[in-house]
């Protein structure tokens, strides 16, 4: 499983960010449980010469628990919303690596207001990110990884699940 994620992790470096050019990376990571293999990342992006190299932690359970626990007129930009550390890799010509996870039904209990104003305001703190994503100026990549929830939503509560779905990822 080692040697795959390592392959995944050159593949994801070498060929869906096309490093040969970048020379700053952005690691993007929905949740604290995927640091490892961020750093795993940021190791192998260390190793290829790129030395710039920030991890950015959003982790969703934690934006549940403010949406769960804020009200509709009180989200405002704030370190759980606050992605302006895109802008600055945008700015300066590296590129960002989305680590992304799925958690089927945990937003399921907030109220489409609740996540229509975190959009907004998520929005609000990346004009220069938006603006070179979509003039094709900053390449990004996203590569999925596994959680539990996941795991047992597609095979069950079965013993493995967790690396059979990161296996069948990788």
């Amino acid at each position: 499983m080692e040697e795959l994620e390592d392959k995944y992790i050159e593949l994801l470096l070498k060929r869906c960010l096309n490093f040969e050019r970048k020379k700053a990376l952005m690691i993007h990571v929905d949740l604290k449980e995927h640091l490892p293999i961020a750093m795993k990342v940021k190791e192998q992006a260390n190793q290829m010469g790129i030395l710039d190299v920030c991890i950015h932690v959003n982790d969703l359970y934690e934006i549940h628990e403010y949406l769960k626990n804020t009200n509709a007129e009180d989200i405002t930009l704030n370190p759980i919303i606050d992605r302006s550390v895109f802008d600055e890799y945008a700015i300066k010509g590296g590129a960002l690596l989305f680590l992304v996870t799925t958690l089927p039904g945990l937003m399921d209990d907030i109220e489409e207001e609740k996540m229509q104003k975190y959009v907004e305001e998520r929005a609000k703190s990346t004009p220069y990110y938006r603006k070179y994503v979509s003039s094709y100026k900053f390449p990004w990549s996203l590569a999925a990884l596994p959680n539990k929830v996941w795991a047992e939503k597609v095979f069950g509560e079965v013993e493995g699940a967790y690396d059979k779905l990161y296996l069948d990822i990788l």
